[in-house]
């Protein structure tokens, strides 16, 4: 295309030089004619004849090379304006190439933080699911040592089940961490008060008056377990 164009362009600077030396030709063949008219007593019918031959090469001469050369031109301004279509075609397709490895990256970037999201969330389901699941496990092994029979077994399983779980801690809110530190520290209170006493009946009444009394800020430790439910409901449901 670019060679296409320096020919057109060297093509009409010919044209252009052999327009200029055909007027000078057609100039100097005149400037003979006429001055041979002027000079002559009379004009010849050779002369006239001449005359009028020089006015029709003049003109015909003109006329056709400023054809020529006006479709020279158009020639290449259509090469040009090809080239210009061509190079802008071009251009549109490297910007729609890197727009597209743009949205591309985008999206790649967008995937990776969803998924990051995700496996956050999955985290906080998961860590809230353990350690509720050890105190509900360590709520009922106290319960049941309250109403059916002290199994001291069973308390040590639920202890062990809440250290376990409290790996689980730092996928959780600040506020469900500190009342599930809070309710384990008063569950292993009620335990140590029962253990205290010297038999089954004593150790089963006082874990039964501990489940059910008021504490000093008015709530009771059935209160605070169902509190300690209803605050990882809810932070589940927050996060979905």
């Amino acid at each position: 295309m670019w060679v296409r164009t320096i020919l057109l362009g060297i093509f009409n600077a010919l044209l252009f030089l052999a327009l200029i030396a055909y007027i000078g030709m057609t100039l100097a063949f005149a400037y003979v004619v006429v001055k041979g008219a002027m000079t002559a007593t009379s004009v010849s019918d050779f002369d006239k004849a001449a005359i009028g031959a020089l006015i029709a090469v003049v003109g015909t001469g003109l006329t056709a090379l400023g054809a020529l050369y006006t479709v020279n031109r158009q020639a290449e301004v259509s090469s040009r304006i090809e080239m210009s279509r061509k190079t802008s075609t071009e251009d549109l397709a490297k910007l729609q190439h890197t727009l597209s490895l743009q949205i591309k990256t985008m999206d790649e970037k967008s995937d990776a933080s969803l998924e990051r999201l995700k496996r956050s969330l999955d985290f906080n389901a998961i860590a809230n699911r353990e350690i509720m699941g050890a105190a509900a496990q360590y709520f009922y092994a106290l319960r049941s040592a309250a109403i059916h029979k002290w199994e001291e077994k069973e308390l040590d399983k639920a202890e062990i089940l809440m250290i376990a779980a409290s790996s689980h801690l730092l996928y959780v809110s600040d506020e469900v961490e500190q009342d599930w530190l809070s309710f384990w520290q008063e569950a292993q209170s009620i335990a140590q008060r029962a253990n205290t006493k010297t038999d089954l009946r004593s150790k089963m009444k006082s874990v039964e008056d501990d489940l059910s009394s008021a504490r000093p800020d008015g709530e009771t430790f059935r209160k605070r377990f169902a509190d300690l439910k209803t605050l990882s409901k809810k932070e589940l449901a927050d996060r979905s």
